[in-house]
């Protein structure tokens, strides 16, 4: 499964939620987690794929910050790929 480049603009914005830039550290988006560190996370964790195509395809013209609140309030599965996706193609 690919992602297109707008669907990794906005994995960027909603990862930058969830690990933003702080003393000395990145943010999720300037360290590459949704160009390298997703190609890299989902050549061993495939099975995330189409858990983040639906949620990036729920999160489309909204705002990071509201999105992901929403997805961590609403609907638990998906905030949980989110929650394991950014963090994996992070580090």
């Amino acid at each position: 499964m690919t992602f297109d480049a707008s669907e990794r603009v906005l994995l960027a914005s909603l990862a930058d939620v969830l690990i933003p830039a702080s003393d000395g550290f990145p943010s999720a988006s300037q360290a590459g987690v949704a160009d390298e560190g997703l190609d890299q996370l989902l050549a061993v964790r495939p099975d995330l794929a189409g858990g983040l195509k639906q949620l990036l395809a729920r999160c489309q013209r909204r705002k990071p910050t509201e999105a992901v609140a929403e997805l961590k309030a609403s609907d638990p599965a998906a905030f949980a790929v989110l929650a394991e996706l950014v963090p994996g193609a992070y580090f």
